[in-house]
Order: C-alpha cells, then sequence, then structure tokens
C-alpha cells in the first residue's frame, strides 16, 4: 500500500514489514500515483495476495472479480484464438493493472483472460468496490482512462499481426468508443 497512508511496504517474500526494513519495498508505480483520495477510498477493500504462477485471475467475459496491480508478480492478458493456441496481448507488471479497462469499456470482453506468468505478490482490490470508486472519481477515471490509452497501442499494435485483425478490431472498437465517452 502507499506511505502515505501509513501503511506498510510488501517485502519480495510477500511479508508485511515497516517502511525503513532491509528487504527493498515492492510497489505499483501505476497504484502509487493515484490521487490520495483514491487510496484513500480504495485502501479499505485492497489487500495484498499471493498469486501462483500458472492460476487464471479472471476472463473478462464475466463480471470482473478483482483489480489486480502486480507488486512481484507478473500477469499476461491472453486473447483467445478458435483452434489455435492463445495469442499474449501484453504483459503487466509492477507498473499496471489487469482488470480495470473491463470497467472503462464495459465486462463482456470475451476473447480476453488474465494469468499469472510469474509468480509473487499483487494488491487486489475487490470489482465491486473498484466499480463503486471509478464511479465516484473522477481521478481514477482519469488514471484509467491514461492507462487505457497506452493500452490501446498494445491493442492496435497486436491486431496488425497476421491473423489477429477478426478478434482485434472488435476489441479496438470497444476501447474506442469507452475513451470517446470519457470526454
Amino acid at each position: 500500500m502507499d506511505a502515505r497512508l501509513g501503511s506498510t511496504a510488501v517485502t519480495p517474500q510477500g511479508g508485511a514489514s515497516p517502511a525503513d526494513a532491509s528487504a527493498p519495498a515492492l510497489r505499483n508505480s501505476f497504484f502509487d500515483a493515484l490521487p490520495l483520495p483514491v487510496l484513500e477510498a480504495l485502501r479499505p477493500e485492497t489487500e495484498t495476495v499471493l498469486l501462483p504462477r500458472g492460476s487464471c485471475l479472471m476472463t473478462l467475459a464475466r463480471n470482473v472479480p478483482h483489480v489486480y496491480f502486480p507488486l512481484g508478480s507478473l500477469l499476461t492478458v491472453d486473447v483467445a484464438r478458435a483452434g489455435a493456441a492463445a495469442s499474449h496481448l501484453r504483459v503487466v507488471g509492477s507498473d499496471g493493472m489487469a482488470g480495470g479497462l473491463s470497467m472503462l469499456v464495459g465486462a463482456d470482453l470475451p476473447t480476453l483472460s488474465v494469468s499469472v506468468i510469474r509468480g509473487g505478490t499483487s494488491l487486489r482490490v475487490p470489482g465491486a468496490a473498484f466499480r463503486e470508486v471509478l464511479a465516484g472519481s473522477a481521478d481514477l477515471r482519469r488514471a484509467v482512462r491514461a492507462y487505457t490509452v497506452v493500452l490501446r497501442g498494445n491493442v492496435e499494435r497486436w491486431t496488425a499481426l497476421p491473423g489477429n485483425a477478426a478478434l482485434g478490431a472488435p476489441l479496438l472498437a470497444r476501447i474506442n468508443d469507452a475513451l470517446a465517452r470519457q470526454h
């Protein structure tokens, strides 16, 4: 969590320790950059969890159960392709989040899933709590929108790859529609 809120840092082993402990603290730069009122609203619902390698955290076709802010873990956002192996759309590390896009775009993204490719720790916020703060906070909507603009670039590049246009174009259209509604 954020030192501005008087909380503890997380060591690489996943345990809580005072911020001045000798082990380096794991942070999430996206989460840490959120304005203080947003952090205060999310804090009561935020927990640090250990994510085992290989676990599937969510399929975005369903209501998003949690939004993740990786600390020591790495997540992958994959696109399912009929008759072929899933294709990696992007990797999410300690500078991003997973699950927030569906809050902005809408939860019906049936081809996307989020899995753990390197086990470790992550901050986890229940989807309902994140959705509630998102609805009431222009600051959080701006932050998620800015993150989505970056993600749109990943989706544009992925869509341009051979064989990805049929799946990528609808996702890109949903992202563009959501971004246009945010103005």
